[in-house]
């Protein structure tokens, strides 16, 4: 911690607080998870801990939209812990709710467009992923996520031609 973020004013004896102003700050608890997600997070298993190695690219193959911003390139590509260093804003990107006739289905268009392939959908933009491990995550997201709820709605009501 930086002096700086103490909480009392002594540069001899600090005090910091690194949560909740020490007390008069309460926040919720969190919900449980679901029995399966919770299994991979804390599994010791091998499944449960390719899970955690890839759960950045499994949380990519349910994203709903796709990440912009103009990343400075100085950085990337340098040794170490990847860095990358952001120019101006960030932004998400969701394109039309239909694929054109050349592309394959992504992001939130998956969960409306040719449901009855949506794992192997996944699996075409994120090679390499355990599909049985996807189509848990792809359930309990669908019973957890309100988006993803949305979007089956509109798609079993036939609002979407």
């Amino acid at each position: 911690m930086w002096l700086d973020e103490r909480i009392n004013k002594s540069v001899k004896l600090p005090v910091f607080s690194t949560c909740c102003a020490r007390g008069k700050v309460i926040l919720p608890f969190l919900q449980e998870l679901p029995s399966p997600l919770n299994t991979l997070l804390t599994g010791t298993d091998p499944r449960s801990c390719t899970f955690r190695q890839n759960i950045r690219m499994y949380n990519s193959a349910l994203s709903f939209t796709s990440i912009g911003a103009k990343i400075d390139q100085q950085i990337t590509g340098t040794s170490g812990i990847y860095t990358f260093r952001i120019h101006g804003e960030m932004y998400h990107r969701i394109g039309s709710l239909l694929p054109n006739s050349e592309t394959q289905p992504q992001f939130a268009q998956i969960y409306i467009y040719d449901t009855d392939h949506e794992i192997q959908n996944r699996l075409n933009i994120m090679p390499g992923l355990d599909p049985m491990i996807l189509g848990e995550l792809q359930s309990g997201n669908f019973l957890g996520s309100r988006f993803a709820q949305i979007f089956r709605n509109y798609f079993c009501a036939d609002l979407i031609p």
